[in-house]
């Protein structure tokens, strides 16, 4: 007699992931005991004093925060230049300082208006930044979703008194008032991505159990790091944190990649020189503002937390503009 035939369930393979880049999963765990050790001292020792807050934010994002976009240029020039020939550098200045003077009126104009689109599209960029492809369209908008917001609305949801009084500086006294509604719309949207939140770290934990990816483990690693950053650390803190090692580190190694494919140590020796310039030329702009905004009579802090934000502001724009377009193309600068 002929064996009866056992109809097993086929086994459910899953959506291709592109291979990690050699620097990636060592990155993200430096990055991840640097943000841990950040989170532990601010819960054990407490919120450092302001002005030292400001100090360090001041010191991060002018060794790693501005540098990590100070070769834009180079990218534009291989966007532009197999179309515009050597008119490419003409095109490319106009277009990057016309955008970012853009910003700046704008937010001179409407402060609230801007800030809203400043952090909506901090947001996007953010997300874009820290997710890599997953085969799938929906998982990768939700994940960009997800991610992008925790730097922006985490702390608003946790620190909501300070992050009132920063956005509150940001705007002007003026409309400080309307940075209420600011805060709870932030709070209601964080809220509301809770659920998508819960779902990505189920998803990718049954990915990490079934399939065995570090892909999976790391995004969980980097999400609750993240977390306990944006609960635990002061908004300026956290923000820093953030912003210096994981976005602009991860940008620098990346751009430091397509510069000199396979040699990362020279590669990020050749980055500093190339950003050197154009970062020192964008250092004594701010410092230039802030002489401005301090003649005006404004407070050495609001100052300084103006300077810093909306000049980043302003960068942002063109650069995720930049970012955006180099998605269509092979990396290599």
């Amino acid at each position: 007699m002929s064996p009866i035939p056992i109809m097993l369930p086929k086994a459910r393979t899953p959506a291709p992931v592109p291979p990690a880049r050699p620097w990636w999963s060592f990155h993200a765990r430096v990055a991840a005991a640097v943000t841990t050790a950040a989170a532990v001292a601010a819960a054990v020792f407490g919120s450092p004093p302001l002005p030292a807050q400001l100090a360090a934010l001041v010191v991060g994002v002018a060794l790693l925060g501005v540098p990590h976009g100070a070769l834009d240029h180079l990218l534009g020039r291989a966007l532009l230049r197999p179309r515009l020939g050597d008119r490419w550098p003409i095109a490319f200045g106009l277009a990057y300082l016309g955008l970012a003077t853009v910003v700046i009126v704008s937010w001179w104009l409407a402060p609230v208006a801007s800030l809203v689109a400043f952090l909506a599209l901090s947001a996007v960029h953010f997300g874009l930044g820290d997710t890599r492809p997953n085969g799938t369209r929906a998982l990768f908008a939700v994940e960009v979703a997800v991610r992008g917001s925790l730097p922006i609305l985490l702390p608003t949801l946790f620190h909501t008194p300070e992050v009132t009084r920063l956005f509150g500086w940001l705007v002007g006294n003026a409309a400080a008032l309307s940075t209420d509604a600011v805060i709870r719309v932030a709070s209601a949207t964080a809220l509301a991505l809770a659920p998508a939140m819960l779902w990505l770290c189920v998803y990718h934990f049954r990915r990490w159990l079934t399939y065995g990816r570090a892909e999976g483990g790391e995004v969980l690693l980097e999400i609750s790091t993240l977390v306990c950053l944006f609960w635990l650390a002061p908004p300026l803190i956290s923000f820093l944190f953030y912003f210096c090692a994981w976005h602009s580190l991860r940008h620098t190694l990346e751009t430091s990649e397509a510069l000199i494919p396979g040699k990362l140590k020279r590669a990020l020796g050749h980055f500093a020189l190339l950003a050197a310039p154009l970062t020192a030329a964008t250092l004594v702009l701010a410092i230039s503002a802030w002489s401005i905004l301090r003649a005006t009579g404004m407070g050495a802090e609001p100052a300084i937390l103006r300077v810093v934000f909306i000049g980043l502001a302003a960068l942002t724009v063109p650069h995720m503009v930049l970012c955006a377009m180099a998605q269509t193309r092979p990396r290599g600068l």
